[in-house]
């Protein structure tokens, strides 16, 4: 919770723990404490699996380029969001001084939860493991397909970073506000899983199968989405305005990104092509 909205920037005090909200919502409030432990537990779970295949396999084949730096430069732009807003006291003034005149006679609380700075933090390590398992398990005649054909791509990323660099130098020297940087930085994951989940919806469209994408991984990252959607709406309404909603939009863009395409995955594995495509080439046989 935070002081008065006459309170300086640098006096607003911000309670970190999960789930101080204003008395009679107690209950409430420790139900979007464990719904938001629920999203970290099923997002973060559902990567692990992947992982352990590919280590026991001692193989990344069907991890392509693209699909790694995707999935890194995600990773790593949720966690410096999360953790600049966590942890910095000067983030995390500039952020209240904001939002406070707009929510004039409402406590303000900075949107990111622990278990959103856990999550971002499994994520940075998950991205690690990634990053091993491409340089021992990816055959050396394939990792010239970093310069190769995945080139435009690897430069794509390169341009993200050195933006993100540019950005966070023009808020070091004040040109520009660092929460607008780090809300462009949080944006940028949710606009990755954006630009990594749409072509999967495409090939399955094309092949007419989606079977060698895990039903249980779906789910999870479904169930994950919704649990994550949920936490933001119960913060909003306990804090008593829904400029809270919005205020963590890079939390609630992932969430509803996460969900609408999971749900489109589930529909497509389970009722759209439940034989993994095999009516489709029954019907193509004279």
């Amino acid at each position: 919770s935070t002081q008065s909205t006459g309170s300086s920037p640098s006096s607003v005090k911000v309670e970190r723990s999960m789930g101080d909200h204003d008395d009679g919502g107690g209950a409430m409030a420790l139900f979007a404490t464990a719904v938001g432990w629920m999203y970290v537990v099923l997002w973060s779970g559902s990567m692990y699996p992947q992982i352990y295949t590919q280590w026991k396999k001692r193989s990344i084949r069907g991890m392509s380029t693209p699909f790694l730096l995707a999935v890194i430069s995600g990773h790593w732009c949720y966690a410096i969001y999360n953790f600049s807003l966590y942890f910095s006291d000067d983030v995390r003034d500039e952020y209240l001084a904001r939002h406070q005149a707009h929510v004039a006679g409402h406590s303000v609380d900075i949107p990111v939860r622990i278990n959103d700075v856990i999550y971002a933090g499994n994520g940075v390590f998950i991205s690690l493991l990634l990053i091993m398992q491409w340089v021992a398990f990816r055959p050396r005649a394939r990792r010239s397909e970093f310069f190769g054909q995945d080139l435009p791509v690897v430069l794509l990323y390169m341009a993200l970073w050195l933006c993100i660099a540019i950005g966070s130098l023009l808020a070091h020297i004040r040109l520009v506000s660092m929460g607008s940087v780090l809300a462009a930085i949080g944006t940028c994951k949710a606009l990755i899983s954006l630009f990594k989940y749409s072509p999967q919806v495409t090939l399955h469209r094309q092949f007419k199968k989606a079977d060698h994408y895990s039903l249980v991984t779906m789910c999870m990252d479904l169930a994950g989405g919704v649990c994550c959607l949920t936490q933001l709406m119960l913060d909003a309404y306990l804090n008593g305005h829904a400029d809270e909603l919005v205020s963590n939009f890079p939390k609630l863009m992932l969430s509803a990104v996460t969900v609408w395409f999971n749900v489109v995955f589930v529909l497509q594995r389970t009722v759209l092509y439940p034989d993994g495509g095999e009516a489709s080439k029954k019907a193509a046989l004279p």
